[in-house]
């Protein structure tokens, strides 16, 4: 086997060397060191080789450096190269084949790798001061990469199990990124990233699950993702700005919350999904600042819908059961937007346009439907939609400014609408308030104009009011 890692020429003439015929029977170490003259105290360089074909490479300069490595087994490669001062770098390798690379430059950087199992692989790079860098590998053919630009800044990565991967790539400083892997073929990752103060805390139990930042740009920011089971998968790309709180929770199988992008300052985000194949998609982003969003799916199968641009919006959506799918689409700014679901196969979209709207939905049954959009700019609108059964449909068009909705359904079968489709409400300061208790009572609804109102109560079944008011 050949390893080129990114060190010097020396290092590729002793890999060279080391792959003879000559050195198939011994362990080999090669230290090189230098100090400035005049220093009070030196390199320190220490190597314990138990085994067949371990290979050490060593190289320091600077002044009181301290490289450490302890090889037991059979063919573990171990290559340092240390430019400062203050700095330990110590390795442990255990059984067979594992691979550390580690490159620093700086001063009082500490870093420490530790290697169980079969081939096993961390390349490290640190350029700064006072990083701590910490991987522990137990298992076979996990990688670990990580790259640090700037000072004070922690990565941790722990993997236990078979072919998990890690990847840290920072600049800045004082962030901390901690990945925990139990299991097999795991995802983690803060990948092409620049800021300060940013948290990212990674915990994955189970196989194949994928969690991580791709291109975080700002300051601040903390993201944490638990996943526990197999497939789940968490990925925002990008997250831009400062002091974003992101917090993921995925427990069970095939649960996937992507977000391109989540960008702004101030954001919330909650997410927990229990079960398996529930879907959250944020294709056209989260974004603006101050914004609260949290999510909670329990069940199968269940999809949600997240959009937002403009400032202080909150936007709750709760799914328990199977197969229900939520939207929750905004524009504009303070707009407070919720639909609860519980049942199966339920259906609810909300989107705005405008400010300081106020949008809730609330389902229990099963293939109920709710939708109510703008397609203008609306302000200060109040809807309450609640129903209960199965098969309830509302279906609303509000593109005036405030007007106050309450629509109440209680049985199977119930309708609001109109004849053209939605009940449309185009007018200002309206106010609709319907309340039907029964099976299969309609409503139909076309109001415009100013200050206008409609009230509608029907109880038992078959029903049907219809209001036109211009």
């Amino acid at each position: 086997m050949k390893i080129t890692p990114k060190k010097s020429a020396i290092a590729l003439a002793l890999t060279l060397a080391f792959t003879s015929a000559y050195s198939f029977a011994n362990n080999e170490t090669l230290v090189i060191q230098s100090s400035a003259s005049g220093v009070l105290e030196g390199q320190t360089a220490a190597v314990s080789q138990n085994g067949e074909l371990n290979l050490a490479l060593l190289q320091q300069d600077g002044a009181v450096n301290l490289t450490d490595v302890e090889q037991t087994g059979v063919f573990n490669e171990s290559y340092s190269q240390v430019d400062g001062q203050n700095n330990t770098i110590e390795t442990d390798q255990a059984d067979d084949w594992h691979v550390t690379s580690v490159n620093t430059v700086g001063d009082e950087n500490n870093i420490n790798v530790v290697q169980s199992g079969f081939y096993n692989q961390a390349d490290l790079t640190v350029v700064g001061n006072q990083n701590n860098v910490s991987t522990e590998q137990s298992g076979e053919q996990n990688t670990a990469t990580v790259s640090l630009g700037g000072d004070r800044n922690e990565a941790q990565s722990v993997q236990t199990g078979d072919a998990n991967w890690t990847m840290t790539s920072i600049e800045g400083n004082n962030n901390q990124i901690t990945s925990l892997q139990v299991g097999d073929s795991n995802e983690s990752g803060l990948i092409t990233s620049v800021g300060d103060g940013n948290t990212l805390y990674v915990e994955q139990t189970g196989n194949q699950n994928v969690g991580g930042v791709v291109n975080l740009r700002g300051n601040d920011n903390s993201i944490a993702v638990q996943q526990q089971g197999n497939l789940n998968a968490f990925i925002a790309r990008p997250l831009e700005g400062n002091d974003n709180v992101v917090d993921v929770f995925q427990s069970g199988s095939a649960n996937e919350f992507i977000a391109e992008p989540i960008s702004g300052n101030a954001n919330v985000v909650f997410v927990q999904q229990e079960g398996n194949a529930n879907q959250l998609v944020a294709e056209q982003g989260i974004s603006g600042n101050n914004l609260v969003v949290d999510v909670l799916q329990q069940g199968d199968g269940n999809l949600a819908q997240l959009g937002s641009s403009g400032d202080d919006h909150t936007l709750t959506l709760s799914q328990q059961g199977d197969n229900n799918i939520a939207a929750l689409m905004t524009e504009g700014s303070a707009n407070n937007l919720t639909i609860n679901q519980s049942g199966s196969e339920n259906f609810g979209y909300v989107e705005t346009l405008g400010s300081e709207n106020v949008v809730t939905i609330e389902q229990a049954g099963n293939a109920n439907e709710v939708a109510a959009t703008s397609d203008t700019e609306s302000n200060q609108n109040s809807v309450q939609v609640s129903q209960q059964g199965d098969l309830n449909l509302v279906d609303l068009l509000v593109t005036g400014s405030g007007n106050e909705l309450d629509i109440q359904q209680s049985g199977n079968g119930n309708w609001v609408a109109s004849s053209d489709g939605a009940a449309a409400v185009t007018g200002n300061d309206g106010t609709i308030s319907v309340n039907q208790q029964g099976n299969d009572n309609l409503v139909n609804v076309q109001q415009g104009g100013e200050g206008s109102v409609v009230t509608v109560v029907q109880n038992g079944d078959f029903n049907v009011a219809t209001i036109n008011q211009r």
